[in-house]
């Protein structure tokens, strides 16, 4: 099985197993932390970075269309922005899947939307070319206040 989907899984049995297999952990003197980190708090990020990507996906097929086809009919601009959202949802789903394993419903959500005002930010100023203001900061700190709230006691799943 592929080292990224057993991590993936969040499996660290196989994780360990796998590891032993490739010649790394205990068998060659390594401890199984040998990066200084647990290996289950490493799975929790697994879907951060999944909805990373899925919100990149995302941002783009929602507005994308006003710098690229904004010459085209609306149609095309709605079929370009459905095929696009298709792959957002390939790993959005299971980025939500794999992260309730991890986090509480509302913390996933929260999670998805400091994501989209981070990747959104990017978007808008490396992309569409615009100028980000000081209440584009103040309104991500806002919701990094919100994150605080909800993070403050994480259960240890």
């Amino acid at each position: 099985m592929p080292i990224w989907v057993i991590i993936a899984m969040g499996d660290s049995e196989s994780l360990q197993a796998e590891w032993s297999r490739m010649g790394l952990g205990p068998a060659a003197g390594l401890p199984w932390n040998a990066l200084g980190v647990e290996v289950r708090p490493m799975v929790r990020l697994v879907p951060v970075a999944m909805l990373v990507l899925s919100n990149l996906f995302m941002t783009y097929a929602w507005y994308g269309h006003l710098k690229d086809m904004r010459s085209r009919p609306i149609y095309v601009a709605i079929l370009v922005s459905w095929s696009v959202a298709f792959f957002e949802y390939c790993l959005q789903v299971p980025a939500n899947r794999l992260g309730s394993n991890y986090f509480s419903l509302s913390q996933l959500k929260i999670i998805q939307e400091v994501v989209t005002m981070i990747v959104f930010a990017g978007f808008c100023a490396l992309y569409m070319k615009q100028r980000l203001t000081w209440d584009y900061l103040w309104a991500g700190l806002c919701l990094c206040g919100a994150a605080f709230f909800l993070f403050r006691q994480l259960p240890a799943k």
